[in-house]
């Protein structure tokens, strides 16, 4: 695993660091044009043929509750769970990434919002609040939100989701490493040198074991979050338009679940 890491940081030796910056601020631009749609009610589908969709995230008490459950076990984990150490100084195990995977994509936008400002405040706690955090928030919310949009069945009751989830794996960890990286290079966090041989081939290498497991734990939390009426349709999420429609008009109980929710006097939108 050395000699990956090794590897990595030696590609961006090689392809000189200003390239490795400008291909990432092409990234950086499109990751943030994802997150600010996912602020507006706008989104991507990449399993549904990359076709465009809005949404709406009613602020409903429910909605409030799944945002502080996810942000609060984001922050708690994060501190009461030390990190299972896989290869010293290189991977770790993180079970508040595991979690946050599992609630942003069974809980949704509003899980989502309240992960990455469980995020910032994880940071302010440790003392680690610093530009930087900023960077940290908006990959927490893209690669969470990415999940949500990813992956088209939240239930993972057939193959076709598995494989949605760990190309959702690759992309979001490539996407995010990168995004930092250019992030980092911005705010001045770290040497040039030391962003690109260093810190971007610690995140391509420690993020996906903390999450490549969680196909496991959705399957035993979505039935439990269904029946605590904590799913994104049940707390004042909805599609407007594209092709998710359809997947709510086939789901009989998340449908009913939605026009129960969403009602027209339903306090704030996203």
């Amino acid at each position: 695993m050395q000699d990956l890491f090794t590897t990595i940081g030696s590609f961006f030796g090689s392809i000189g660091f200003s390239t490795a910056f400008l291909i990432g601020f092409v990234v950086w631009i499109l990751v943030n044009i994802f997150i600010i749609g996912g602020w507006t009610g706008f989104t991507i589908l990449p399993s549904n043929g990359f076709r465009f969709a809005r949404f709406r995230q009613s602020w409903v008490a429910k909605a409030l509750a799944i945002a502080a459950l996810a942000g609060a076990t984001k922050v708690v984990l994060q501190f009461a769970s030390a990190p299972l150490v896989l290869v010293p100084g290189i991977i770790t195990f993180r079970f508040d990434n595991l979690f946050a995977v599992a609630f942003g994509l069974i809980g949704g936008p509003a899980a989502v919002w309240g992960l990455m400002i469980g995020n910032v405040i994880g940071d302010t706690f440790a003392g680690t609040l610093n530009l930087g955090s900023i960077g940290g928030a908006l990959a927490n919310f893209f690669g969470n939100f990415l999940i949500f949009v990813m992956v088209r069945d939240p239930r993972m009751r057939k193959g076709i989701s598995y494989v949605q989830f760990y190309l959702y794996v690759i992309v979001s960890t490539v996407f995010i490493a990168v995004y930092l990286g250019v992030w980092f290079e911005i705010v001045k966090l770290a040497p040039t040198e030391v962003i690109w041989t260093a810190i971007v081939p610690s995140i391509l290498i420690g993020v996906p074991p903390s999450i490549v497991l969680a196909p496991i734990l959705i399957k035993l939390l979505y039935p439990l979050m269904e029946r605590w009426g904590l799913t994104a349709p049940d707390i004042g999420f909805r599609w407007l338009s594209g092709p998710r429609l359809v997947d709510f008009s086939n789901d009989p109980k998340p449908a009913k679940a939605t026009r129960a929710k969403v009602a027209p006097n339903d306090e704030g939108t996203l």
